[in-house]
């Protein structure tokens, strides 16, 4: 079966190189001759012509018709393997009528026709041009496509997956072992019939009822990658690893299920081995003065980059990123972010950190409790506990708290308030992941505030 392309667009273009005498009696348009070529002049004459062309090129082709014909429908039906790719007609005199007046120069009428596509084409010499004037065919020009075989689809089938404590150069495992410290990482190995070149496989890790992360890779590119340089009657492997950001609770309760386009295929279980306590490791109910010691002792304030927005963090957090706040790609108000690791922070549960917002627009265009349930996080925490009392002197509103986020059980606050007369709203999101971060989110609520004037959109 072949399959279709994708054509982008399929235009024909019309330029009279010629004048002639007018007669009574037209006849139908002649064509003197068709030539592809790599590109079209102005005058669409053909430039650097060839009948050959790289998958991803684009094929043009000038046609040249005898003298200067005022009528006529000259159609170009592209096909491959006797199979209609797209079709395109130039009626001559609705050209002149929408064009006005035509360059003449002398000699002939040159049509040109340009077909691009979003896919390559396959190569292969069984390409052609079928042209018809006013619905007859009076010829067919044929040109090639010519690149490297493309390889035949070959799915995937899973035979087995594999834990093991390391990764081969081809994703075979090393040490096979379904048993991990906590600190990991964890290899997973899936092994592959034959050498497949199309398709998706995830990997989806899993503790408890919880997801602890999904990664896929795209077979085609693996292929590439890994598989095309396999000998025959080889089978291909993948390989993925979970790297803890924090240690793994000690448990049986782990899995890894792996899906081939979206379909389970298998779940895998393995297990996080926590070292056991002895007398000499036993650890003592901290004291007060330790708790002290564990709390951020100095903070400074910070603001966005155009100094709207104010709030105060700990020193630690020493990435700061005052850009604009932006939805689905349009800045809808001011923002800053904080963190001692800001891509952890924004990609996982084990980072602490902050994005504080304001925004005239959300404020006109969402109550408090339409922002709140912007931020569901109800498949990534265990529990919510909602609060509409908030009220700082300055800002009122709501405010929810999210309970057991992610593996290490991280705590998220999700504050919206605004002044009296709402002239913008304010959104803070504070992820805390110690008991030191949940001691710091009174100082930072208590810090926060809108300083400058917003801008109006």
């Amino acid at each position: 079966m072949i399959k279709r392309f994708a054509l982008v667009v399929l235009c024909g273009l019309l330029l009279v190189v010629a004048a002639a005498c007018g007669a009574k009696e037209e006849p139908a348009p002649v064509i003197v001759e068709a030539t592809f070529a790599k590109g079209l002049s102005d005058q669409m004459q053909p430039v650097e012509p060839t009948d050959e062309f790289t998958p991803e090129e684009t094929v043009y082709l000038s046609i040249k018709l005898q003298g200067n014909p005022s009528k006529g429908v000259v159609s170009v039906r592209y096909t491959y393997k006797d199979q209609e790719l797209t079709t395109v007609s130039l009626d001559l005199a609705q050209v002149r009528k929408e064009q006005g007046t035509l360059f003449v120069i002398g000699g002939n009428t040159l049509l040109g026709y340009t077909l691009t596509h979003e896919e390559p084409f396959p190569p292969g010499d069984e390409y052609a041009a079928e042209v018809s004037v006013n619905g007859t065919p009076v010829a067919t020009y044929s040109y090639k496509v010519v690149g490297p075989p493309v390889a035949e689809a070959v799915p995937a089938e899973v035979v087995e997956a594999t834990f093991a404590k390391g990764l081969g150069p081809n994703m075979e495992p090393v040490d096979p072992t379904s048993a991990f410290p906590p600190e990991g990482p964890i290899h997973l190995s899936v092994k592959l019939r034959g050498v497949p070149n199309e398709g998706l496989i995830s990997a989806r890790f899993v503790y408890g009822a919880q997801e602890i992360t999904t990664t896929s890779l795209d077979l085609a590119e693996w292929y590439e990658q890994k598989g095309a340089d396999l000998p025959p009657g080889s089978n291909m492997y993948v390989g993925f690893t979970l790297r803890p950001d924090r240690p793994f609770p000690g448990s049986d309760d782990y899995r890894a299920e792996v899906s081939l386009d979206g379909s389970l295929v298998g779940s895998y279980a393995f297990s996080i081995v926590a070292p056991e306590a002895t007398p000499t490791t036993a650890a003592a109910a901290p004291s007060a003065e330790a708790i002290a010691a564990e709390d951020y002792t100095e903070y400074v304030d910070v603001t966005d980059d155009s100094g709207v927005l104010i709030v105060a963090i700990p020193v630690e957090w020493d990435e700061v990123d005052g850009g604009p706040w932006v939805v689905e790609d349009k800045v809808v108000g001011v923002g800053l972010a904080a963190s001692a690791d800001l891509y952890a922070f924004d990609n996982t549960w084990s980072e602490p950190g902050l994005f504080l917002t304001a925004s005239r627009v959300i404020a006109e265009e969402m109550d408090d409790a339409a922002i709140l349930a912007q931020f569901d996080l109800s498949e990534e925490c265990d529990s919510r506990r909602h609060f509409d009392d908030y009220d700082d002197g300055l800002y009122t509103g709501q405010y929810d708290i999210w309970e057991g986020c992610g593996l290490g059980g991280a705590r998220y606050y999700v504050i919206v308030a605004a002044p009296e007369g709402r002239e913008y709203v304010i959104v803070l999101r504070i992820q805390a992941v110690s008991d030191a971060d949940t001691r710091a989110v009174d100082k930072i609520i208590e810090s926060f505030g809108v300083i400058g004037e917003l801008p109006e959109d």
